[in-house]
């Protein structure tokens, strides 16, 4: 079975955070059984400690999702924003039970979120297999703007306790024990602002996914996860898109359209758009006001706030951005107007 009929349960929490349990990993599992992975050479040693098992604190593997026509514009954006880091310098190719099947067991779970397949508004970009050792604490953090607009992370193998928090501040929320055929998804402010950390409790070692890379100069061999995360990361198809097409000369943008637009602020660093609400058009230029869909990196770019912007960085918004920015975009198009009456520019 490739998944897509198993009875899967999704949580929504606050914020942008949800949980995903019932997904069918069982050929992923198979995946990573071969040899093929245990010694593929992209594994890269992530943080200097070693757990009791005598295993690196972290081992990753990044692969990029070759089945999608979208594939050069993130590979050349990873490029770009993350040369810095070994593992994103030459990636492999997802395999189809994740480009396929657990792709689409996501999809079918959270349809209003990532869409479908073909045209939804989210694509999958790359995956990061994460193995760790006991008792490995990945500690709270926010990710890159860089890994892109959508965070799901599948357990594979072991059982990972996940702890989100705002600064190190508690919110209320659970911990929430993440095992194989679960996952925890951060979008919107979960994603960009809250915090999450990672902690690998006690458990049996498993030695049938033990990774036979060699590490460093001073550990060699294979070595023996506790646990073992796949994490998927989804960039907006508008952002594709524009990166995709060639500069052409703009048309066809008029006042009262709802449009995604590229990053102005730090398009490098940050593999996002942003809708908004066009007050204005002359020329190659429009006036904007962005809009909140929950997704988009506030804080970043607040909603409500106004810029002019070039036409070749914007994209009209799908069907699906609409619905998303359905219950923000009327009050912020009036508060816009309320601000011009009252400083006279309308």
């Amino acid at each position: 079975s490739d998944g897509l009929s198993v009875v899967r349960q999704v949580e929504h929490h606050s914020d942008g955070l949800s949980v995903v349990r019932g997904l069918c990993v069982a050929r992923v599992q198979e995946y990573l059984r071969t040899a093929a992975v245990r010694a593929h050479p992209g594994w890269t040693p992530y943080g200097s400690a070693y757990s009791k098992a005598g295993m690196q604190q972290r081992l990753l593997l990044n692969m990029l999702n070759r089945t999608t026509e979208y594939h050069s514009v993130v590979e050349a954006h990873l490029v770009d924003a993350l040369a810095h880091i070994d593992g994103f310098r030459t990636m492999g190719s997802m395999p189809p039970c994740v480009a396929g099947s657990l792709d689409g067991q996501l999809r079918a779970a959270l349809p209003s979120l990532l869409g479908p397949q073909a045209d939804g508004d989210l694509v999958l970009g790359y995956m990061q297999l994460t193995a760790c050792g006991v008792e490995n604490k990945i500690g709270r953090h926010t990710d890159s703007p860089a890994y892109g607009e959508v965070i799901v992370t599948v357990g594979l193998v072991g059982v990972a306790q996940v702890t989100i928090s705002n600064k190190g501040r508690p919110l209320g929320l659970p911990v929430l024990d993440i095992a194989d055929g679960e996952a925890y998804v951060l979008y919107g402010r979960a994603r960009h602002v809250l915090e999450h950390e990672v902690w690998c409790p006690p458990q049996v070692l498993s030695p049938e996914y033990s990774i036979n890379a060699v590490l460093d100069g001073a550990h060699r061999g294979a070595a023996t996860p506790a646990r073992i995360g796949l994490t998927l990361r989804y960039f907006r198809r508008s952002w594709c898109e524009l990166g995709r097409r060639p500069r052409a000369s703009p048309s066809g943008f008029c006042s009262g359209d709802l449009v995604e637009v590229r990053d102005p602020l730090n398009p490098k660093q940050n593999p996002f758009t942003y809708p908004a609400w066009v007050a204005d058009a002359r020329g190659s230029q429009m006036k904007v006001v962005f809009v909140s869909d929950g997704l988009t990196a506030e804080g970043e770019i607040e909603a409500g706030a106004v810029a002019w912007v070039s036409m070749r960085d914007a994209i009209h918004a799908s069907l699906r951005e609409h619905k998303r920015c359905e219950a923000s975009l009327n009050a912020t198009v009036a508060r816009y107007f309320e601000e011009e009456c009252g400083s006279g520019s309308v």
